[in-house]
Order: C-alpha cells, then sequence, then structure tokens
C-alpha cells in the first residue's frame, strides 16, 4: 500500500504503471487470440457480452471509444492508484477487442470480435473480457471501501 501511496507523489511512475498495465493486458489479449486464431479454437463475435447487440457493431464501437476515452481521461485528473489501477486493466482489455472492432472484417468500425474461452457453455469470451470484468469488480470495491471510510484515511485524521 505504501508503494501505491508514493505513486501519487512522482506522476512519472504513476502513468508509466498505469501504461504499462494497459500495454501488458492489450498484448497479452492480442497474443491470445493469435493462439486462437492459430488452433482453430476461436469464434468471431460481432455483438457484445452474450452476443448482444450483432447488428449494432458499429454502434458498439463508438460507444466503446467513447467510454475508453472517458476512463483515460479519469486516470489522467485524478491521480488516485484504487481508481486508476483496476481502470487501467479495463482500458487494456477495452483496446484489445476495440482494435478487433475497427480493423476485423466485414468493414472498418464493424469489426467481430474474436473469442475462444468457453465459460461453462453460457458463453464464450476472450483475455479482454477477463480484465474488463475484474478491473470492474476490483474497481467497485474500491470505490465501496473507499467511501465507506474504512480506507485511505490520512495519518493526520487518526
Amino acid at each position: 500500500m505504501a508503494f501505491l501511496n508514493n505513486l501519487q507523489k512522482n506522476k512519472l511512475k504513476y502513468y508509466l504503471i498505469c501504461a504499462g498495465i494497459i500495454v501488458f493486458c492489450f498484448s497479452l489479449d492480442l497474443i491470445s487470440k493469435k493462439i486462437a486464431l492459430n488452433l482453430n479454437i476461436a469464434v468471431k463475435n460481432s455483438g457484445s457480452a452474450f452476443s448482444l447487440f450483432q447488428s449494432k457493431a458499429f454502434t458498439l464501437t463508438i460507444l466503446t471509444s467513447i467510454i475508453l476515452l472517458g476512463l483515460i481521461i479519469i486516470i489522467i485528473k485524478n491521480k488516485k492508484w484504487f481508481y486508476s489501477i483496476p481502470l487501467s486493466f479495463i482500458i487494456g482489455g477495452g483496446l484489445g477487442n476495440l482494435q478487433e472492432r475497427f480493423f476485423n472484417p466485414p468493414y472498418f468500425g464493424q469489426g467481430s470480435v474474436t473469442d475462444f474461452i468457453n465459460y461453462f457453455n453460457l458463453f464464450i469470451g476472450n483475455i479482454a473480457d477477463i480484465f474488463i470484468v475484474l478491473g470492474g469488480i476490483v474497481f467497485v470495491i474500491n470505490c465501496l471501501y473507499v467511501t465507506s471510510g474504512k480506507g485511505l484515511k490520512s495519518k493526520s485524521s487518526n
């Protein structure tokens, strides 16, 4: 905890760690999708989670782009590790799926996402989805913990 609190004092380290998490998540997602495609174990999904909004791929691309831009702005403005670290995981995963929407067939901005992890026959996802969900869970837990008054009290308030 002390290490992460010190990050707020050093902006460069703060931004490098956030950027590193984003690049790590993005890269791991891309590599895993390439492997899945090479092994012929992947399916293409033009919709969102649970294959919803199949006919709205361009709308999903625009919406995802706006959300990711908003999350990046939150990281830049807040500079609080308990928000920024989980948001970095969400951004990394989101970028992994977004780049496929932009560059995969059938059209620019309407591409399908590569999914290959079967979740107990309920749905199929990818590594990016794992980062997005885990980042979201940690973000909510951090928000609840901090706003409950149990976390991050300053030493002067003790």
